[in-house]
Parts: structure tokens; C-alpha cells; sequence
């Protein structure tokens, strides 16, 4: 996901066990003195609604749905609590987050006001010249959502006609004003085997980066039989390393290509929280794969919840001892019983319950 954590190296591009990667991660940790918490998040994946347009066979939020959103007025009074704790870089998403456009602009331009760095994801349905150019007055890099290289691959995994078109039109007005683009391609059974032309079209469009990843299992990915095949994957990083491999010959368009699960196994290692979620309705999430929440923000500030327990939430037992059960994505319905985030209501984690002889020295 947009700025989550460059901590995930992706010149460790070996793809059949990441574990080593990951120790790799926790031993550049170490040697570099990690502290036992940070005083602010380093990033935030903020969902300012869950309505959207479209129907994702594999919607990780299972959006559209429809919950109890925050105000207005308390999406700004977050802002300022953001920008007061001084965290270092903001990703607004959803659902699609341009359905909330007047409060959205007015919310991106507030935080990069206040010196925070902000990035967006999009489906590009709704950008137009006029949006574009706003954008480009606050907005950091912004990452249109492509799940095909041609229209019947990408509005099948969609679910909505026309939706192929509406995104390279907004990858090439973003382009456009000037803007830095990345496309992001959720990989399902359905658009995998595409995957090479979509790094076709991504050279065409002149974008900065295209960022895949093997399938989260949450939301409707859970709910719908859309995961890749295990062959299907095969092919996909053989593909990979011999584009890598074989750069100058293919092109220089980056190809990130990242463990989803890195950051839990790294995480649930050193024990401090570096990035967290805030959903729709308040919640403050730690990690947008795992179906947990630690505080909402209609009942305490944001650097209440932290102070409380946030930024050590990777020291709570229960989190810790599933986030270490998990070697890859597809472990991730396994080791929480089925418990999938977008599928069912996040479980709280008392702060109260953190241990903090589990941190690791």
C-alpha cells in the first residue's frame, strides 16, 4: 500500500520464503538501535468512507458498506490532531474516496498545509482536468487502481463497465498536471495471467511505478473464489525475476513486488507500531490485513489512544501470537480463526492486556 513502509526492501526479491527477508529487516532494525516506541506514527492509511462505485470481486474492505462515518467537522478536528502529532505522511483511500470530494480536497489541502506528506488511492472513476489540477496543489504521489490491460480483463474484475477507461484517462491527467503516478494491480485468477501486458500499458502511461502483491484474503477475496492458482503465481514471479533481471532489455519501469505480510512478521519481532489505519467509522486499526482495532476517535484523540497502548500494540499477546503464525498471505484466515478483516466486525485489543516483556532485544 501507498507509503507503507519502504522498510520492505524490495531489491530482497527472492519470493518462495520470506522469512529470511524479514530477518534481514529485524537485524538492520537492531544494528540501527530501534527504539521501544515511536512518539507519533510514522504513516497513516486513513479510509474516509466506505461507499464506492464500483464492485471489486476481491474489495478488501468489502466495500461498498455502509457504517456509522465520521462527521466533517470530526475528519478535520482528526487532521489537526495528525498534524499536531506530526506524522510524516497520510494515505487517503476507502472506498473510493473521491465520492466525499468537497471534504476530501479541503482535508488533503489542510494536512499538506501542515507539513504532512499525502498520497491517494483511486479508482480514477471520478477525476477529471479540473480535479487533476487541484490534486497536483497538495497531493504527493497518487496511485490509480489497474486490474487489466484492456477493458474486458479489468471492468470484469471491477465489476462495472467502463471503469478501464475511466482509469488510464485519470493516470493520463495526472500525468498531465504533473503529477507522480503509481499503478497498483490486485492480482486475482482472473487478471493474473494479463499481468505482463498491464506492465505494457504502465510503460505506455509513463507512471512512476506498478506495485502488486500476492492476494489479501480479506474482504470479498475472502468471501468470492478469486485467489491465483499456486501455478499461476509461479509464472507470475518467474516473469518478475527475469524482468528484473533483464531490465535494460525490458525497460526501467519499477515492478514492486512485496511480501504483504512483512511488516507483521517484522512488527510482531520488534514490538513497536509504526503505521496504523483509521477506518470510516473511527476505528484505529493495526494493520490492514489483520482484523483488529486498538480505540476510536469518537470516544478518545489520537495521541490519547497511542500513549494508551497504540504504539505498542505489537506487544499485545493475542496479536503477537497470531502475527507470528503467519508466513504468507494465504495464512492469514488460518491463523485468526477465520476472522477476516471486511468480513466480520474488528475485534478491540485492551491495552491493558501488553505484556512488555515480549519486546526483543
Amino acid at each position: 500500500m501507498l507509503f507503507d513502509s519502504e522498510i520492505s526492501f524490495e531489491n530482497l526479491s527472492k519470493f518462495a520464503d520470506d522469512s529470511e527477508r524479514s530477518e534481514k529487516v529485524i537485524q538492520w532494525l537492531k544494528k540501527g538501535g530501534y527504539p521501544e516506541y515511536l512518539t507519533a506514527p510514522t504513516y497513516l492509511l486513513w479510509d474516509i468512507t466506505y461507499k464506492c462505485n464500483l464492485r471489486c470481486v476481491y474489495c478488501l474492505n468489502a466495500c461498498p458498506r455502509f457504517v456509522n462515518e465520521l462527521s466533517n467537522e470530526a475528519l478535520f478536528d482528526i487532521a489537526d490532531q495528525i498534524a499536531r502529532m506530526k506524522v510524516f505522511s497520510v494515505c487517503l483511500s476507502g472506498g473510493e474516496p473521491f465520492l466525499r470530494w468537497k471534504t476530501y480536497i479541503e482535508l488533503a489541502c489542510y494536512l499538506a498545509e501542515d507539513g504532512v506528506r499525502v498520497g491517494t488511492v483511486t479508482n480514477g472513476w471520478y477525476v477529471t482536468e479540473k480535479h487533476a489540477k487541484e490534486l497536483a496543489k497538495y497531493i504527493h504521489e497518487v496511485q490509480i487502481s489497474i486490474d487489466g490491460s484492456r477493458q474486458e480483463v479489468h471492468d470484469k474484475v471491477r465489476g462495472v463497465p467502463g471503469s478501464f477507461k475511466r482509469a488510464v484517462r485519470a493516470a493520463k491527467l495526472f500525468k498531465k498536471v504533473g503529477m507522480d503516478v503509481d499503478v497498483g494491480t490486485s492480482l486475482t485468477r482472473f487478471n493474473i495471467e494479463d499481468f505482463p501486458n498491464i506492465v505494457a500499458l504502465s510503460k505506455e502511461l509513463g507512471v512512476k511505478s506498478l506495485r502488486t502483491q500476492r492476494l489479501h484474503i480479506s474482504g470479498r477475496a475472502f468471501l468470492n473464489d478469486v485467489k491465483p492458482t499456486k501455478e499461476q503465481y509461479r509464472r507470475l514471479e518467474k516473469f518478475i525475476e527475469n524482468y528484473r533481471r533483464n531490465k535494460s532489455k525490458m525497460g526501467n519501469l519499477p515492478i514492486m513486488y512485496i511480501d504483504p505480510t512483512i511488516d507483521i512478521k517484522v512488527r510482531a519481532r520488534i514490538g513497536f507500531t509504526t503505521g496504523i489505519g483509521i477506518t470510516a467509522d473511527g476505528f484505529l486499526t493495526v494493520c490492514p490485513l489483520l482484523p483488529f482495532e486498538m480505540g476510536n476517535l469518537r470516544e478518545q484523540t489520537l495521541d490519547e489512544a497511542w500513549r494508551a497502548g497504540l504504539r505498542v500494540a505489537w506487544k499485545h499477546p493475542k496479536l503477537r501470537k497470531i502475527a507470528l503464525k503467519i508466513r504468507h498471505v494465504e495464512d492469514v484466515p488460518t491463523a485468526t480463526d477465520g476472522h477476516v478483516y471486511g468480513v466480520s466486525g474488528l475485534t478491540h485489543l485492551n491495552p491493558n492486556e501488553i505484556i512488555e516483556e515480549n519486546h526483543e532485544h
